[in-house]
């Protein structure tokens, strides 16, 4: 990268090891130049060619560092990692810079194609996690088996390319710079930014990163993202990393919901029956991470749902994980619609194989019930400057239950190319991410439509009210479909009712009345479907707020 260092074995990996170094800090100084001197047509013209040739060399990194032949022991590897720690010198003078530091402004512009390699995360991407834990000028402690890792103590990250020469997030893609932090070309910038959105586009290049890395990325450094995106780009990459079902996958999630879990009950209390925020701007300082998070645990619903009907010690950590989700709109949106879409696969399949539901549905809205609990409870506690500042409006659970949602039918041949009996097995790993995605679309679309028109939804009394809708809206549409399988139900018969006439989400009383009581005379069971679901719901309120208590409470 710099004179005076042993050569690269490979010529090819020689120029890229020089290009990684000195190119970008050139293009960087060449693009303040432009700053200070006032031209802002150069300097958008200049900008757009330095971030092209920036791309073709995070393109070009990505190629040569591949899995195809790469030796992490390798002298090129070597060479990076002595490069990336070293100090430089900006070509024509003007202060130092960091290899890692040019190094993330490249990683930064990673596109994914090709991803970044397991091995090149594993020796360069952990060496440059362990270079912030321990880089100089911040007094690091060493680390000791057995010890706990005792951080730094400056709560300001060393910066890429872009906010070392103050040039704000003019380096960094659009689509990855946090708008709300600072103003113009003062806002800080993180080098490790550039690092995890670069794994982000590879499960097992993100698994060898923060494989080990956690506790520090979670607990240790939140005052470091604090001050760029708040663990956004970080949020990325656990999202590749936890998402799927594999032993690493659990294994990490399992990880991260401990350290997290932790942190989020040091600042949520429970108290007088309602959960109080001790510190906000410490809550706060991971809020990046919230929309990642909740599609994370979007594809772990089982576990937590067994979790929490089993009240075992994980399920602190889950409520503590959704209480931190929940005030997301999207996440929530997304999570909520996740798990009813699985609700409703666990009916049509109960249903539709002749057997009852009362169980199944109790245990599935019940954690709904912790979800829709804890997204009151939170917004009662983060106060109306949060609710003003974040747009996280309290009604959304009343929205979501007001377009109907429940009563959809899930299109399992459109969506699947199956039926709900071959599906369902899968669909408890995978089916209800990919029908939670479709339910969110629906509503989005109903409710766009619904203002178009100017037509008001249903109006609820709370959440609990709203909970209570949703369940008889699974429970009027999914027994509608499979009513022929009670033993009692006479086809003839049943034509003749006025239910019959119309689809259950154009009811009105008199035809809700009606089911209900044809229900009850056939010995289906949707009275004790709805009696436990909604205890189930009950229970979750105080059981979620419970979680938050002090152990001597």
């Amino acid at each position: 990268m710099t004179d005076g260092v042993t050569k690269s074995h490979h010529p090819s990996r020689q120029r890229l090891d020089i290009s990684i170094g000195k190119l970008p800090a050139s293009l960087a100084k060449k693009l303040k130049s432009d700053v200070v001197a006032g031209d802002g047509d150069k300097a958008s013209t200049d900008r757009t060619l330095i971030v092209g040739t920036l791309k073709m060399l995070s393109r070009a990194l990505a190629v040569g560092t591949g899995p195809r032949g790469l030796d992490p022991d390798s002298v090129f590897m070597h060479q990076l990692k002595a490069e990336g720690r070293a100090e430089h010198r900006f070509p024509g003078g003007g202060g130092t810079y960091r290899g890692y530091q040019s190094l993330s402004t490249v990683l930064g512009m990673s596109d994914g194609h090709p991803p970044f390699s397991p091995q090149f995360m594993r020796t360069i991407g952990r060496d440059m996690i362990d270079f912030d834990r321990t880089r100089p000028g911040l007094k690091p402690q060493p680390i000791v088996p057995g010890r706990p890792y005792e951080p730094p103590t400056s709560t300001d990250p060393l910066p890429d390319l872009g906010g070392l020469l103050h040039l704000g997030w003019l380096l960094t893609p659009a689509t990855y710079a946090p708008a709300q932090q600072g103003n113009g070309l003062d806002r800080p910038t993180d080098y490790l930014n550039g690092l995890m959105k670069a794994a982000a586009f590879s499960k097992e290049a993100s698994q060898a990163l923060l494989k080990d890395n956690l506790g520090y990325l979670l607990h240790d450094r939140r005052e470091k993202w604090a001050r760029t995106d708040h663990g956004t780009t970080l949020g990325l990459a656990m999202k590749a990393a936890m998402s799927d079902r594999d032993k690493e996958s659990m294994s990490l999630f399992a990880e991260a919901r401990k350290v997290l879990g932790k942190d989020i009950r040091a600042n949520v209390k429970a108290d007088g029956g309602k959960l109080k925020v001790m510190n906000l701007g410490q809550l706060e300082q991971l809020s990046g991470l919230r929309y990642s998070l909740g599609l994370i645990m979007g594809s772990h619903l089982e576990d937590i749902d067994t979790s929490f009907a089993g009240k075992n010690s994980a399920a602190q950590d889950y409520d503590a994980l959704l209480a931190y989700v929940a005030l997301d709109n999207e996440a929530f949106w997304a999570l909520a619609n996740n798990q009813i879409a699985r609700t409703r696969m666990g009916l049509d399949a109960q249903y539709s194989s002749g057997r009852g539901a009362e169980e199944m549905l109790a245990q599935r809205m019940g954690m709904l019930g912790h979800l829709f609990a804890l997204r009151q409870e939170m917004l009662g506690a983060v106060g109306e400057q949060y609710k003003n500042q974040s747009d996280a409006k309290g009604d959304l659970v009343k929205e979501l239950v007001g377009t109907g949602i429940g009563y959809l039918p899930i299109p399992y041949a459109n969506l699947f190319g199956k039926g709900v009996k071959e599906i369902y097995e899968e669909g408890v790993n995978y089916g209800y991410g990919k029908a939670g995605d479709w339910l969110t679309q629906q509503a989005q679309r109903i409710l766009e439509d619904k203002k178009l028109k100017n037509q008001p939804l249903p109006s609820f009394e709370n959440d609990q009210a709203a909970g209570d809708e949703l369940v008889y809206q699974m429970l009027r549409s999914t027994l509608v479909s499979h009513i022929t399988r009670f033993p009692e139900v006479d086809p003839k018969e049943l034509k003749e009712q006025s239910f019959m006439k119309k689809p259950p989400e154009q009811w009105g009383d008199p035809e809700k009345d009606d089911f209900t009581t044809y229900c009850r005379d056939k010995n289906i069971p949707m009275d004790t479907s709805v009696d436990k679901a909604k205890l189930s719901m009950d229970n979750a309120h105080r059981d979620a707020v419970n979680h938050f208590a002090d152990p001597k409470e």
